[in-house]
């Protein structure tokens, strides 16, 4: 064995990782300190922003999410439902015929129900019911919606909940999104309608994700969101004395394009007390709905 060779291999090996456990040490500050001073710099935008939302006589009911990361807009594209299978699975015990516009199939009815599918891939399916039944308290509202989703002919794979609504006593919207890599993608989804013990009606606009764009870019914070646009959130809130912001959360949002492609931006989703919801381009902090 070459022991001077096999010496100076050893040295070098020893040289190269101090090298490798360097820069890892260097970037390992190098982030931290960018927290140090990012995070500040957050923590004194919510400050103001509390004042801010005071001024405008809104409350601030949910922590505001910190973080501020590099993203790239999605490509979606419109989903395609098969009629056919959704027919199995809502008239399953009755008896349905065809329903066609513009000369092609849209859906199915029966004297009871209607199911049809729109040209942007929207569904809708709605009953009649004769007897609503027994109230439900929102948890047991939620699970009959889930219910309805784990036929697979009906929920698309990965829904998730999201939030529900109380209409009237006893009567529900539970909401699901689908999502891509943990971050939702809002303006599609499904919402199911309950009434009593009852699924009333369906409603459904589901994406193909094609993947992301090239360009990755850091988004807003949240608290600059909401205070660059508190004017737009105060006219929304403004039939509601005392309205309070009970959700701000990290997503992307589609709107219903007559395209078959189309590119979805982050934004920042803000939820009122009473339902409302605003949507916040995480990149520009413009309004992207309501426009």
């Amino acid at each position: 064995m070459d022991w001077a060779r096999a010496k100076n291999i050893l040295i070098i090996c020893f040289l190269a990782g101090n090298v490798i456990l360097s820069y890892q040490l260097w970037m390992e500050h190098r982030h931290t300190a960018a927290l140090d001073d990012i995070l500040p710099r957050i923590e004194r935008e919510v400050d103001g922003l509390q004042e801010q939302l005071q001024e405008k006589g809104l409350r601030l009911e949910t922590g505001l999410p910190t973080e501020t990361p590099r993203l790239y807009p999605l490509r979606l594209a419109r989903h395609d439902p098969d009629v056919e299978q959704l027919r199995d699975a809502f008239f399953a015990e009755r008896e349905a015929e065809s329903v066609i516009v513009g000369g092609r199939l849209s859906g199915y009815q029966s004297d009871e129900a209607v199911l049809v599918v729109g040209g942007s891939g929207t569904i809708r399916f709605r009953q009649s019911i004769a007897d609503a039944g027994e109230d439900l308290e929102a948890r047991d509202a939620i699970n009959l919606a889930e219910s309805l989703l784990t036929d697979e002919r009906v929920g698309p794979a990965g829904v998730k909940y999201d939030y529900w609504q109380e209409t009237r006593p006893g009567h529900y919207l539970v909401y699901f999104y689908q999502q891509y890599r943990d971050l939702p993608v809002y303006g599609g989804g499904v919402m199911v309608k309950i009434e009593g013990d009852q699924i009333r009606e369906y409603q459904c606009l589901w994406y193909e994700v094609l993947g992301p764009t090239l360009q990755a870019r850091t988004v807003i914070s949240a608290s600059r969101a909401v205070s660059s646009n508190l004017p737009r959130i105060a006219a929304v809130a403004d039939e509601q004395e005392g309205a309070a912001i009970t959700e701000v959360s990290l997503g992307y949002y589609a709107g219903v394009s007559p395209e078959d492609e189309e590119v979805a931006h982050p934004v920042w989703r803000i939820r009122l007390d009473d339902g409302e919801l605003l949507f916040i381009n995480a990149f520009t902090g413009a309004m992207e709905w309501p426009q």
